[in-house]
């Protein structure tokens, strides 16, 4: 048997029902998503016997602001205050991120920090299991 796990960094727009997108991080209305698993290798390019396409990164869909597979990493999220965030993607072995977004409310939300709060916290007990 073969395992293995999708390793991709992802992106979005602020986006509600995947519809209403809008393309700016200024004082964001919308959930914005971001995954960061950039811990090895695409799957997409591994297709023994074909030619070597990657397919990820050619169906993005419209509320993807970034996307890529090709990139080992790890990203940080710095909360500066109560209305903006930071977010940031190293490749592996560089003191300097990628891409660097700033993501910013008008007002500080604690429903929003809060459920950021409980998957950091779901993530990390699955880490130490």
């Amino acid at each position: 048997a073969v395992v293995s796990t999708q390793s991709t960094g992802e992106r979005t727009w602020p986006v509600r029902n995947r519809t209403h997108v809008t393309q700016s991080y200024k004082n964001v209305k919308s959930p914005v998503h971001i995954t960061c698993g950039n811990g090895g290798q695409s799957l997409y390019k591994i297709v023994p016997g074909t030619v070597i396409e990657d397919s990820y990164n050619s169906t993005m869909p419209h509320f993807v602001a970034s996307r890529s597979n090709e990139v080992w990493g790890h990203c940080e999220m710095e909360f500066i205050n109560r209305t903006t965030a930071k977010h940031a993607m190293y490749p592996m072995g560089s003191k300097s991120p990628a891409e660097e977004v700033y993501i910013t409310k008008s007002r500080a939300s604690r429903v929003a920090l809060s459920r950021i709060l409980l998957l950091l916290s779901s993530t990390l007990q699955q880490l130490n299991r």
